[in-house]
């Protein structure tokens, strides 16, 4: 059995580990709002490469 330091022990490295999942979580989040907003800025600019392409096709 665990005596009552280690439980306590245990109960705080569980809390830890849960806070830095929820902060992991965020910042994924974070991260996955910036890879959306670079994608479209990407498709912003093969948009206006395509239309400079154009121009100097004709």
């Amino acid at each position: 059995m665990c005596s009552d330091t280690s439980a306590a022990d245990a109960m705080v490295l569980s809390q830890r580990v849960l806070a830095k999942c929820v902060e992991l979580e965020a910042r994924v989040g974070n991260l996955q709002e910036e890879m959306v907003s670079l994608e479209t800025q990407i498709d912003d600019v093969e948009d206006r490469i395509q239309a400079v392409e154009g121009e100097t096709d004709e």
